[in-house]
């Protein structure tokens, strides 16, 4: 085969998978619009609108300036609460959803980045576990999109750095799971500014992005719960909110930290952390492989393997399981397209071939797993199934 040939084969192969992506992409956003949708009509679910609606109504607590918003601007437009949740969410959705596709469409996807593309602890992690998404970190994922931004020069470095730190800061007040993005995002700040970077910049970025995670932490830690959540139920509800939204995470907060602890110590038998290390390994196994052949060296692999320890916390206070490992795979990613879309060789050109690729992206496509205990469930493609037959399933709101 020529090299004109070869050339050629290559640019049609990255055209189906930009088309295979867009599809992917286009499908999964519709679902969760759709799904968005329905929340929005039965006033809202105890988790996933509830924890955007934590206020200060029964005094400082920690997630409570996101609540203390929404309420404000209700009040100021006349909207109920929950609509405003669910509008700033598929904004937000659909943000990060098209930020990643563009970015993925202007690298012209290889086999290997698109099996990390189409993982199932990636965006489709949203698609297949309901409960999985319209969390916080959406907040922490759209700080990233600058950044994407900037290593495709499309704006300018300072306005990126700027508006990242921005987003970021706002993540970390609504929740403080963001601040454990903060080490990714310092990453990502320096591929963005790779061309001028100085010690100075390292310190002053590194030292921005902690001050505001830890004092979102200490806050959290200073006003982890509440007596009674009544009053803070009772500031929704007058405000559109159903009142089975209170009873998820509204409940949960009235839980002391010694608590959520013992929960999690009675969760955190031997088959689950099994199951965490099994799940661990091969769900990551696409970065890795992304990351062979690295112009670094072996310090992109390391340092994936290793971001484990920065999520460590969480899996220490709390059950979702699923959840961090998700969150840690996402925000590895968000920093490999930096890079990517900065130095796009920098990760070298190996190939996979044809049947471990069609094996992989297959089982990525079919599997998925609870964002608990991280049990296996059907994935994207179950899930997609199950829509086009019946479309009505995506009316089934979980309180």
């Amino acid at each position: 085969m020529s090299n004109t040939q070869q050339i050629t084969r290559e640019r049609d192969q990255q055209n189906v998978y930009r088309g295979l992506l867009v599809a992917l992409y286009f499908t999964s956003a519709m679902i969760l619009i759709a799904r968005l949708y329905f929340m929005a009509r039965a006033g809202g679910t105890s988790w996933q609108q509830a924890d955007w609606l934590i206020n200060f109504a029964s005094g400082p607590l920690r997630r409570g300036i996101s609540g203390e918003f929404f309420i404000a601007v209700s009040d100021l437009t006349g909207l109920g609460v929950v609509e405003l949740v669910c509008l700033v969410q598929a904004l937000l959705v659909v943000a990060v959803i098209m930020g990643l596709g563009a970015s993925f469409w202007r690298l012209g996807p290889s086999r290997r980045l698109l099996l990390v593309a189409v993982s199932p602890a990636f965006l489709f992690f949203w698609v297949y576990d309901p409960l999985a998404g319209f969390r916080k970190e959406l907040i922490g994922y759209f700080a990233f999109l600058p950044l994407l931004a900037c290593s495709a020069g499309m704006i300018a470095k300072r306005s990126a750095l700027i508006l990242s730190f921005a987003i970021f800061a706002i993540g970390v007040a609504f929740h403080e799971v963001n601040a454990f993005l903060s080490p990714f995002l310092l990453a990502a700040f320096l591929f963005c500014d790779s061309e001028t970077v100085t010690k100075r910049f390292v310190l002053l970025s590194g030292g921005l992005l902690a001050a505001v995670s830890l004092a979102g932490l200490a806050y959290a830690v200073a006003y982890p719960s509440i007596a009674s959540s009544e009053a803070i139920c009772a500031e929704v509800i007058a405000r559109g909110a159903a009142p089975d939204l209170c009873n998820g995470i509204f409940k949960w907060l009235e839980m002391d930290i010694g608590e959520h602890r013992e929960t999690t110590r009675n969760f955190a038998l031997l088959p689950n952390i099994l199951l965490l290390v099994i799940s661990y390994v091969l769900l990551f196994s696409p970065l890795f492989l992304l990351m062979a052949g690295s112009r670094w060296g072996r310090w992109p692999i390391v340092g994936t393997a290793l971001s484990f320890v920065v999520f460590l916390p969480l899996y220490v206070m709390t059950v979702d399981w699923g959840r961090w490992l998700a969150m840690n795979f996402t925000a590895v990613t968000f920093v490999a397209l930096v890079a990517l879309l900065r130095f796009p060789d920098c990760f070298g050109d190996r190939s996979i071939r044809t049947g471990p690729f069609v094996l992989v992206l297959g089982l990525s496509l079919l599997y998925g797993f609870f964002h608990v205990n991280l049990a296996p469930m059907g994935g994207y493609a179950i899930i997609l199934i199950r829509v086009l037959k019946d479309p009505s399933i995506l009316a089934e709101v979980s309180f």
